[in-house]
This record gives C-alpha cells, sequence and structure tokens, in this order.
C-alpha cells in the first residue's frame, strides 16, 4: 500500500505493509485493501506503520486528514 504524506512544504512517500492512525475516536489500523474513508487526525498524535522490508516508521502528525482508497493512504498534514 502506498503510504502519502503531504505537508505545505514537502510530500513523502512510503511502501507500507500496515499504518496505525489516531483519532478522536481510537486508533485504526489500515491494511491494504482497507474500505474506502475519510478520517480526521487527532491532533498532535504519531502516525506510525510497518514498512515493506519489515522496518517500523513514525511520522508526527500537527493536524491532519487520512484519505484511504483500496491501494493508498493519503495524509494532508499541516506545518508542525
Amino acid at each position: 500500500m502506498l503510504l502519502r504524506l503531504i505537508a505545505p512544504l514537502e510530500i513523502k512517500e512510503y511502501e507500507v505493509e500496515w499504518c496505525e492512525i489516531t483519532t478522536e475516536y481510537g486508533s485504526r489500523t489500515i491494511f491494504s485493501g482497507h474500505a474506502p474513508m475519510i478520517l480526521v487526525i487527532k491532533p498532535g498524535s504519531m502516525l506510525r506503520f510497518g514498512a515493506q522490508d519489515t522496518s517500523l516508521g513514525e511520522e508526527l502528525i500537527g493536524q491532519g486528514i487520512a484519505h484511504i482508497t483500496r491501494t493508498t493512504l493519503t495524509i494532508l498534514r499541516s506545518i508542525l
């Protein structure tokens, strides 16, 4: 699954197996093939993901919105 992090000054892309997103209502783990949806990310939360080479990654999200499709996860986030 393609994880795309979009901020005003940069775009980062990762190939990931899974991604954990924290919302105001709790955490959600997203895998490839997940049902399409849009989520509001809890301000100041950490985005955690597992890359295809089994390494783990984290990104701090100031404020953001996640757009999930069956093959991509796009996160629009603010400047930290």
